[in-house]
């Protein structure tokens, strides 16, 4: 005689359904702050091409010309010469950030989103942020994993209800 199948607990199918949904939104939130990364980088770009009009040197040798503004014995010169100078260099890091998120491959991408992660336009994306069900294999990726989280949070659940019970069992038999 065949053994019945066991059936799932509704607040696991719930839980199950919950940390998956969670967890796509973490793919859902990276495309958005990939997008919201390409806008600064060319922002950037554009205000670099710019200054690179204007003071008359090339982008291979704007660093070393910047670094020599902001030397300079002029304190107002020196002020312009570190802005612009962090300037290029934030321009420099977040084309990074974007030409590694753009590479990263499904694996890859949630960690290589946590190790350039920017949070002021981490901060902007939040606040524009749109809940979505993305239909990519990054996101799917994300809910498996949701759902692993899932089926864990509901033993912990189970594990610490049962040790509840028991100490109170045991506080009532005394």
């Amino acid at each position: 005689m065949a053994e019945k199948a066991k059936k799932i607990p509704l607040l696991m199918k719930v839980l199950i359904v919950m940390w998956a949904f969670a967890f796509a939104q973490g793919s859902q939130f990276a495309d958005q702050y990939q997008h919201h990364l390409a806008g600064h980088v060319e922002e950037l770009k554009h205000q670099l091409s710019q200054m690179e009009k204007a003071l008359d040197i090339s982008f291979f040798d704007m660093e070393e010309r910047l670094a020599a503004f902001k030397n300079s014995s002029n304190e107002e010169l020196a002020k312009v010469g570190k802005f612009l100078l962090n300037l290029y260099q934030r321009f420099i890091s977040l084309q990074r950030a974007e030409t590694a998120l753009h590479d990263a491959s499904t694996i890859q991408r949630p960690f290589t989103f946590i190790r350039h992660i920017d949070f002021d336009i981490a901060k902007e994306t939040s606040r524009d942020f749109t809940w979505g069900l993305p239909l990519t294999i990054d996101a799917l990726v994300f809910a498996i994993l949701g759902a692993a989280a899932g089926c864990l949070v509901y033993y912990l659940i189970i594990w610490f209800w049962k040790a509840f019970k028991a100490l109170f069992d045991k506080k009532s038999i005394e």
